[in-house]
């Protein structure tokens, strides 16, 4: 018989890394080079660093927080991971470009991390939450795939249900 056995927690921080590259990824692919690469921008890169950081660094975040909830549902919950992730990272991002860019000073720059929040989310927001959704989506596709490799299923958030092919 097959027993429920709590989810381990390298589990869990495993596929919020795997998730914070893929949304990373997917910036540095498609968002990035609009605005943030320094040959496009005549700018030191700071603030594509920072949007990369901020990908990475809320996508990891949004997993973790999303998957709890999530019911054993992985593909909706990484959807919701991904939306969460496109519209949380541009504060992260604008808060972390100044601290990246070594010329500017970072305290006179905090102050407008919420106007250049909204502005880069109206600017820049109609690709981020979509695209945020579909690399959350191809995120919670591997997992299952996984799971059905190794012949385990996500039974509820947080419990796994083991299969005949695992020991």
């Amino acid at each position: 018989m097959s027993g429920e056995t709590k989810r381990s927690g390298s589990e869990a921080v495993g596929w919020a890394a795997f998730a914070g590259v893929v949304f990373a990824a997917s910036a540095a692919v498609f968002v990035v080079p609009w605005f943030g690469w320094p040959s496009v921008s005549g700018g030191d890169g700071s603030l594509a660093l920072a949007s990369l950081l901020a990908a990475g660094i809320v996508g990891a975040a949004s997993w973790l927080g999303v998957e709890r909830y999530a019911g054993g549902r992985p593909i909706l919950g990484g959807a919701a991971a991904g939306v969460l992730t496109g519209v949380l990272a541009h504060p992260v991002a604008w808060f972390l470009g100044p601290i990246l860019d070594l010329e500017v000073q970072a305290g006179g720059s905090v102050f407008l991390t919420p106007f250049m929040s909204v502005y880069s989310l109206l600017f820049v927001g109609w690709l981020t939450v979509p695209l945020g959704a579909v690399a959350g989506l191809v995120t919670g596709v591997v997992r299952v795939a996984v799971q059905r490799w190794t012949g385990r299923r996500v039974v509820d958030s947080g419990n796994v249900e083991d299969g005949p092919n695992t020991p």
